[in-house]
């Protein structure tokens, strides 16, 4: 029990490192943060007035109605797009500093380091969200004093936690791609976009499956489904990915009888 409880410790330490060092790149990389951050302001701005300009040009509608669920739809969109942004760039992010070597040496199991750039991405982005939400209040007289804002928070992080998963499976993809791209061989082109489309289409079939889009059928969602052979397949294909990487500068000789 004792030996759990030092893991543990060790782990949540671990987390709150890659917590801070996600904090120090912010605040190395601010006057970006802050360009970004006007133009979401002024692409939210741009939404909301829509109720505006519809009730200008003689549009018969609930005005303050309308601007309030543009108003929500806007900030909760900022909010996932950070969160999504964040954890699909998460490997990119590593390569550009030089970091990733530290990164995966690190004396911590990846689960808690995606946990950790997760938790980051939330944090970062419930703060950047609200002042939005503060800037928004007063273009349009928004009265926040009866709002839950409690109860806000609780269904915010919680509905998250989809889009966390989605960012993952988007980095793994945008990965397959640009292992794609780089690689010298034809044959390793083929095969690592090959590999990448196959787990897109698993985890949009799926998707589209759950979400009563499409008659269901036998398709996975990739390291979530339950089922051996299903995982030992994307395994398979990852093992593929990495073997293409590794080997992207080797070239395969073309045959003028072959595609390859």
């Amino acid at each position: 029990m004792r030996a759990v409880a030092l893991e543990l410790k060790h782990e949540l330490i671990g987390l709150a490192g890659v917590v801070e060092r996600n904090v120090y790149l912010t605040r190395r990389y601010i006057y970006w943060d802050l360009a970004f951050f006007v133009w979401t302001v002024a692409n939210t701005l741009t939404i909301v007035f829509i109720a505006k300009g519809i009730e200008a040009s003689g549009g018969n509608i609930d005005v303050d109605r309308a601007t309030t669920t543009l108003l929500i739809g806007a900030v909760v969109w900022a909010y996932l797009g950070i969160i999504f942004e964040f954890l699909t760039e998460t490997v990119a992010w590593e390569r550009w500093e030089g970091t990733i070597e530290y990164t995966f040496m690190a004396p911590i199991s990846r689960l808690t380091h995606l946990l950790g750039q997760a938790a980051f991405a939330m944090l970062y982005g419930i703060l950047h969200t609200s002042i939005i939400l503060a800037i928004l209040a007063l273009f349009f007289q928004l009265d926040l004093s009866q709002a839950n804002v409690a109860g806000m928070l609780l269904i915010v992080v919680t509905g998250s936690m989809s889009f966390v998963g989605l960012g993952m499976f988007a980095a793994v993809i945008w990965n397959g791609v640009q292992i794609s791209l780089t690689a010298r061989s034809h044959f390793g082109r083929l095969l690592a976009m090959g590999v990448t489309l196959n787990f897109f289409l698993y985890i949009m079939i799926n998707g589209l499956m759950v979400m009563g889009l499409i008659p269901v059928v036998g398709i996975p969602m990739p390291l979530v489904s339950y089922g051996g052979t299903a995982m030992m397949t994307v395994m398979i294909g990852f093992g593929l990915l990495m073997g293409v990487h590794v080997h992207r500068q080797v070239t395969v000789p073309s045959h003028s009888s072959g595609m390859i």
